[in-house]
């Protein structure tokens, strides 16, 4: 059985599809007989610093067939976590040859990452999922993919993990929320994702001979233009301390591309979308502590968490180098927060003087009155993606009041 031909499935051009169930799962044991271990990274949510606890845990996999790309059972010494095998969507190419591709995906479990982990196990891609916890076993393997616990800064053993794929994408974050945001020292794991942990991925995917890998970077860092639009050819210059790292880890991808490799950078705009960020400025927004701040003329370029994975899964294909990936109008801040105090139920924002918000919010008042109108022309004209909200006003009104109570 054929799937209709359809103008944008999932943000991808049209492809012939069909169903296709994976193979049974492996046998998962504890068995140290010829086992597969990958230590556990110690990553917390709150975007605070934490120690890795290295090898502290150990998952033992033995392999008794080939590894399917979806359908995974595993028993820990924690709990036992178990998967069936998915009926999912494999893209063929006009002779019919199935297409499908393994990712590694690091930040998995996140909304960011759940999103990507839909479109591309939706588009017919295997993708192993990087997790911290359980609770991140059970979320990736309830999309379909496989997860696996493996430490971010070990490049031995994420040489074990991404031995096999064809492509390595880096989208763990650690990135704090509401007040905790002000404190430039709370962004110090986040920078440690950036530039210790897309480093020793690179480095693995090198070892492993992984062809291409993928990197989250940032709009945000590029720097203040107006009115003016901004593409891919503006040198970044960001407005905040907290951007460095993600200049650092495009550095990084620069040496894996001298290297022979297929570097991707995607500079997302801002996030929202179901997820803690967006719920955290409903709740500020509500309480009327997310202020307009200045005239709020600035530009805002915003992208869907939705449209993100879409977005992920149409730059598999796409030339190596580097994209914008926003939606297709930049706001206003004054428009957005209107926007998003009006689909929230809040009520209507306060204004802040723009130097009494430097003094409160420091750095944080830079990041929200700069001016960015980004285009994701070259990213369009390169992959065919387009976003399924053209701008944030269609994205909030999609997500409704009730969303904001249950985010």
């Amino acid at each position: 059985m054929r799937l209709p031909s359809t103008p944008d499935w999932f943000g991808v051009p049209p492809k012939l599809a069909r169903p296709f169930l994976s193979t049974p799962a492996p046998t998962v044991s504890s068995s140290r007989s010829n086992p597969r271990t990958i230590g556990v990274a110690g990553l917390k949510s709150s975007g605070s610093p934490s120690r890795s606890t290295g090898n502290s845990r150990k998952r033992h996999l033995t392999p008794t067939s080939p590894r399917p790309r979806s359908g995974w059972s595993a028993t820990g010494s924690v709990s036992t976590v178990r998967h069936t095998p998915a009926r999912c969507f494999v893209l063929l190419d006009e002779g019919g040859a199935m297409r499908a591709k393994r990712i590694f995906l690091s930040g998995a479990s996140g909304s960011m990452g759940q999103a990507i982990t839909r479109a591309l196990v939706a588009t017919g891609h295997g993708v192993l999922g990087a997790v911290r916890n359980i609770d991140g076993e059970r979320a990736v393997a309830g999309l379909g993919a496989e997860p696996v616990m493996v430490n971010l800064f070990d490049t031995a053993a994420l040489t074990r993990a991404v031995s096999g794929c064809d492509v390595v994408a880096h989208f763990a974050t650690a990135i704090p929320t509401g007040v905790h945001a002000v404190r430039v020292s709370t962004w110090a794991q986040n920078d440690r994702l950036r530039r210790e942990a897309t480093a020793a991925l690179l480095s693995a995917a090198t070892a492993a001979a992984v062809p291409r890998c993928l990197f989250e970077s940032i709009s945000l860092a590029y720097p203040d233009r107006g009115y003016e639009w901004i593409d891919e050819r503006v040198e970044l210059d960001p407005v905040s301390p907290v951007m460095r790292s993600a200049l650092d880890a495009e550095r990084h991808m620069d040496r894996f591309a001298a290297r022979g490799g297929e570097a991707v950078v995607l500079r997302f705009g801002r996030l929202y979308g179901p997820g803690r960020a967006s719920a955290a400025a409903v709740t500020a927004l509500r309480l009327r502590q997310l202020p307009r701040i200045g005239r709020g003329d600035n530009f805002v370029s915003s992208v869907h968490v939705d449209d993100v994975g879409t977005a992920v899964a149409a730059s598999l294909s796409a030339p190596p180098g580097t994209y914008n990936v926003v939606d297709e109008t930049p706001l206003s801040q004054r428009r957005l927060l209107e926007i998003m105090s009006g689909s929230q139920g809040a009520p209507r924002p306060r204004a802040l003087p723009a130097p009494v918000a430097r003094l409160l919010l420091g750095h944080a008042a830079r990041v929200l009155t700069v001016s960015h109108r980004v285009s994701n022309r070259r990213f369009v004209q390169a992959t065919g993606w387009r976003p399924r909200f053209a701008s944030a006003v269609e994205g909030w009104n999609a997500m409704g009041p009730p969303w904001a109570s249950a985010a």
